[in-house]
């Protein structure tokens, strides 16, 4: 655990000081950051549930890692370690899930122009089909479920979809910066 000083852990030092806490602006900006992460952390656990959901409803055609690989290079063609990275799965998995989505038609493997020695995986034109196909299902399932919202619900929806689209990209980014310097 993280330790504050010699007897205090940080967070639980933090919720004894709660009815401690003064005009301190540090003590501010820490109830603000602490709100923050809490509401973080519950909105993580939230967009992992509602993934767990769209990937039923998507279809049963591709186990969850094979779907999460396909989205994965959906969005760009991928290295193997980056796409390990991006799925949190070892790489000697990724290499499995791979090897199915290839045996497939799915996907294939393409030189890396940039470093001859390594792989990029790529849809193929099938995979494309598949993707898209995936994708559609879930869209008509999330409009299915979200017919009765606002507009105003809708634009916070939409607000919130790109700050995570936007976060999860910069996260993607820092972890692949972090690869390269190891």
């Amino acid at each position: 655990m993280v330790r504050r000083g010699d007897d205090h852990l940080i967070g639980v030092s933090f919720v004894h000081r709660l009815g401690e806490i003064g005009h301190d602006p540090v003590d501010s900006y820490i109830i603000i950051i602490y709100n923050f992460l809490m509401h973080l952390s519950e909105l993580v656990y939230d967009v992992g549930r509602l993934h767990r959901l769209m990937t039923q409803f998507a279809g049963r055609d591709l186990g969850q890692s094979e779907a999460a690989a396909l989205s994965a290079v959906a969005q760009h063609p991928r290295r193997i370690t980056e796409l390990s990275q991006v799925l949190n799965l070892t790489q000697p998995r990724v290499t499995i899930v791979v090897a199915s989505l290839v045996d497939q038609g799915l996907l294939r493997r393409t030189a890396d122009p940039c470093d001859g020695r390594a792989v990029v995986l790529e849809l193929t034109a099938r995979g494309v089909e598949v993707a898209r196909e995936r994708h559609r299902r879930v869209s008509e399932s999330l409009q299915t479920l979200l017919a009765d919202r606002t507009p105003d619900s809708d634009a916070l929806i939409e607000a919130t979809a790109t700050h995570l689209r936007d976060l999860v990209s910069e996260l993607e980014a820092a972890l692949a910066e972090a690869a390269v310097r190891r």
